[in-house]
C-alpha cells in the first residue's frame, strides 16, 4: 500500500511539475525504442553523448543482462517471456489486486 501511495504522489506531484523540469520514463516505452528514449533522456539531462555514444552503449554488455543478476544474460524477449508466465501463474491474483488497488484509488494504467 505504501508503495501504491508513493507512486500516487510521484504522479500527481509530475503532472502538476514544470515539464521542462520532470519527465518521467516508462520501461515498456523504453524497451520498445531504446535508442529514441536513450536521446531524449540525453537531450533532457543535457548530457551530450553522441549519437554513436548511445549507439555503443545500446550495443555493449550494459543493457544485455539482468538488472538484479549482472552475470545472467537477460533480453527484452525474455523480459517478455517472464512477464507471460507470470501472467500465466499469478493472473488471477494480479488481477484481484489491481481490482482492488482501482476500488481506493491506488491504480494508474500507466503502471
Amino acid at each position: 500500500m505504501v508503495w501504491g501511495l508513493q507512486v500516487r504522489l510521484f504522479s500527481e506531484t509530475s503532472k502538476a511539475a514544470d515539464r521542462e523540469k520532470v519527465m518521467t520514463l516508462n520501461s515498456q516505452v523504453f524497451l520498445d525504442e531504446k535508442a529514441k528514449t536513450l536521446g531524449a533522456l540525453n537531450d533532457f539531462f543535457g548530457y551530450g553523448f553522441t549519437p554513436e555514444e548511445i549507439k555503443e552503449t545500446l550495443e555493449g554488455p550494459l543493457l544485455q543482462t539482468h538488472a538484479k543478476e549482472n552475470q545472467t544474460p537477460f533480453s527484452p524477449e525474455d523480459r517478455a517471456k517472464e512477464k507471460r508466465e507470470t501472467l500465466k501463474n499469478y493472473g488471477d491474483q494480479i488481477e484481484s489486486a489491481i481490482s482492488w488497488a482501482r476500488e481506493i484509488g491506488l491504480y494508474f494504467e500507466s503502471l
